[in-house]
């Protein structure tokens, strides 16, 4: 398994999804992937450690079924239960 080195990349765009429903994300995932995307990045945030709240565990793996490339998950919670 190797590792991914984030330091190692040259960001040209970001591209922000937004989504309704798991399969909408899967279908805005699949495409920017086959727009060239070198990774996925996603935000996940539990109401306690920040005050926002965003996905969780059930969407990130939909996330990482419809994603070819590499997930880059940013962790903002407490009390994981895993």
């Amino acid at each position: 398994m190797s590792k991914f080195n984030l330091t190692n990349f040259d960001y040209k765009e970001v591209k922000k999804m937004s989504y309704k429903d798991k399969e909408e994300l899967a279908k805005e995932i699949k495409a920017v992937c086959e727009a060239g995307a070198d990774l996925i990045h996603i935000d996940v945030m539990d109401g306690h450690f920040v005050p926002n709240l965003t996905i969780g565990p059930l969407v990130v793996e939909a996330a990482a079924k419809a994603s070819t490339k590499p997930l880059d998950i940013h962790l903002m919670v407490e009390n994981v239960p895993f």
